[in-house]
């Protein structure tokens, strides 16, 4: 069995695949999902029945790149990219120690960003201009395939199929806003991923 869990992306990416079960845990960063004292990760997992043939798609990072990664790079006096490497680490090393039953983790790639008018949201609001947001989601999924490699977690790719020439999300794969609409592309890349339920 495949579980997303993770912010709107979890759902909007997997929700129409009856293959995959999904669990919206709410509008959570990965820099949240990646500090070793938050409890939430440790407490949705432990409400899975996991088995061992399962896997787990950790869906965070969207928002992160959207609202946060230049303020925090800006109040903490250091570069976005410094920002980025550290986030992918924290993640990705909090996701490898989660006790889940023996399935495995995988983590989803940060989807490509949207331009500035196509994501009005005031609880999460554009910071960055659309190059700024296409380049951190670039190094930020370059840090997770790394860490992912390196902690033995899977990476699933749906940054690579969906970009378009400017960095930006394909308007004809999403929902017209941030999130992927495209099952049969996201049920292609499970399959040769060899994610099967």
């Amino acid at each position: 069995m495949i579980h997303a869990v993770g912010d709107s992306h979890a759902v909007a990416t997997f929700g129409e695949i009856p293959s995959v079960l999904t669990y919206h845990v709410g509008p959570v960063t990965m820099h949240r999902a990646g500090r070793g004292d938050d409890p939430l990760l440790p407490a949705v997992v432990s409400g899975l029945v996991l088995q061992p043939e399962d896997t787990v798609i950790f869906c965070f990072g969207e928002i992160d790149v959207r609202c946060h990664v230049k303020p925090q790079a800006e109040r903490q006096g250091v570069t976005p990219d410094t920002v980025l490497r550290e986030l992918a680490s924290r993640y990705v090393e909090r996701l490898a120690r989660l006790d889940l039953n023996f399935a495995a983790p995988a983590v989803l790639a940060v989807v490509p960003p949207v331009p500035a008018n196509r994501a009005v949201n005031p609880r999460f609001p554009v910071i960055g201009t659309d190059t700024e947001r296409a380049t951190y989601t670039v190094a930020l999924n370059r840090y997770l395939v790394a860490e992912s490699l390196q902690h033995g977690v899977m990476f699933v790719d749906v940054y690579t199929p969906y970009v378009d020439w400017t960095g930006m999300l394909r308007t004809e794969l999403s929902d017209g806003c941030v999130h992927l609409r495209d099952p049969a592309g996201v049920r292609r890349i499970l399959d040769a991923l060899e994610l099967r339920p």
